[in-house]
């Protein structure tokens, strides 16, 4: 029997015993559902039945919702009654900005993507490492644009003196490869995150990593080799159907690390 049969429609959303603990027994008429994108109007998220909208209060923030997180809604009405707590939460302070900004929730892998050229900065993936420790988030560094470079393995041996046992793996984000190569961390149920700097082709990997089927194709942008730096391409957090099982949030290339 495959993981896949032994799965409930829940669990492969990644809903786990975790979430299912904090339903009270008064709230067993209630539909769980995984917040998918969360705009400043509205919020968008899916159910065992597929993509749904949340109705809301009027007086509620958005901006205490994140990408990823579990909530609890009236099933004739759509109205969220009340968010579940986290498994771990991933933040960021915002550009010339206070406080914390959510980017997404219940992750359970960060891929820090960075690529074989100029991009490749040391001190910045350890503030990422920081950023995944603080998060409660297994990391994984991932080297793009391997295939171009003439020393990938230069760039993949610094990446891995960073941190005992840390995987490091050096793809092509345009090859179907990638997606076998990033399986062990997309497995059915489970979720992963996207970071790093704009241009260094999260939005190509994740595009890879969805499958030709998917309807929520990223826009991938230009980028001038010479000094790495690309055109923000991702301007929202959104939650996407990873091929075989997982899920992937897709963010916006972070400029200011916590």
């Amino acid at each position: 029997m495959t993981s896949s049969q032994l799965s409930s429609p829940l669990e492969r959303l990644g809903w786990s015993e975790f979430f299912a603990d904090q339903v009270q027994p008064s709230e067993a008429d209630l539909i769980p559902r995984r917040i998918a994108s969360v705009h400043r109007a509205r919020i968008e998220a899916i159910d065992v039945t597929g993509p749904v909208g949340l109705a809301f209060p009027s007086n509620t923030n958005t901006g205490d919702y994140a990408v990823g997180d579990w909530v609890l809604a009236d099933s004739l009405t759509d109205m969220l009654v009340r968010r579940l707590d986290r498994k771990s939460v991933l933040q960021r302070r915002p550009e010339g900005g206070r406080g914390q900004q959510l980017v997404a929730a219940n992750v359970d892998t960060l891929l820090i993507v960075t690529s074989c050229n100029a991009d490749f900065n040391l001190a910045r993936l350890e503030r990422y490492l920081i950023m995944a420790t603080q998060a409660g988030i297994n990391p994984v560094i991932v080297l793009t644009k391997a295939d171009t470079a003439d020393d990938a393995d230069m760039f993949q041996a610094q990446a891995e003196a960073l941190q005992r046992d840390l995987p490091v793996i050096a793809l092509n984000g345009r090859s179907a490869d990638a997606v076998s190569l990033l399986r062990p961390w997309c497995g059915i149920g489970q979720t992963v995150a996207l970071v790093g700097s704009s241009g260094v082709g999260k939005s190509k990997l994740v595009n890879t990593m969805t499958g030709p089927e998917s309807d929520t194709k990223q826009k991938t942008g230009t980028i001038r080799e010479y000094d790495a730096q690309g055109r923000h391409t991702t301007t929202a957090r959104s939650l996407h159907a990873v091929s075989g099982g997982g899920w992937v949030v897709d963010t916006p290339g972070i400029r200011t690390l916590t």
